[in-house]
């Protein structure tokens, strides 16, 4: 199956039995993505995430999640097949913010190393969906330990480093 940018890809998630996780399933499967992965809550909504932009182009954020669909993912749910058949395996912290599916994420990075896998990780900070600050920062230093590519912002080397020197805090991480 070829996703829009001429390669394959998967999606392993959860979302809500809801008008937003069909409006996902159907958006990901329009775009040739793979959904066998993406599991169904029918207990639990869909996670939402609104973006504003203010007049200078800067992006705050308002999610709705408390609890959240992608959330409530457990291990169980994960096709590992999806990962056997992966060259990379791409995963971001918002999954490491809350169980089960913090456990679910860490159990599939490490299948995916064991396999040989390629691990690309986006810590993608969002304050608000963290506990605390500290949590954020054990998390995210725990699977920078996992992973071979590091997509990260100055904000987030900030975070996890204490730099604002980005040849240092590149360095760091």
């Amino acid at each position: 199956m070829n996703s829009k940018l001429g390669g394959s890809s998967a999606f392993i998630g959860k979302v809500g039995n809801d008008a937003f996780g069909s409006y996902l399933k159907d958006t990901l499967s329009n775009h040739n993505i793979d959904i066998t992965g993406m599991a169904t809550d029918s207990n639990v909504p869909t996670t939402l995430a609104f973006v504003q932009l203010d007049s200078k182009g800067d992006r705050s954020f308002s999610f709705y999640r408390n609890p959240g669909a992608d959330m409530m993912l457990n291990a169980d749910e994960v096709k590992k097949e999806l990962i056997d058949e992966c060259k990379i395996f791409h995963f971001g912290s918002l999954s490491l913010t809350d169980e089960p599916c913090r456990k679910a994420t860490y159990d599939a990075v490490n299948y995916a190393k064991k396999l040989g896998k390629i691990i690309s990780f986006d810590p993608n900070y969002r304050s608000l969906l963290w506990s605390d600050r500290e949590k954020a920062v054990n998390e995210i230093s725990r699977a920078i330990t996992m992973v071979d590519i590091l997509k990260v912002s100055e904000e987030e080397m900030y975070l996890v480093t204490g730099e604002t020197n980005l040849e240092i805090g590149s360095k760091k991480l």
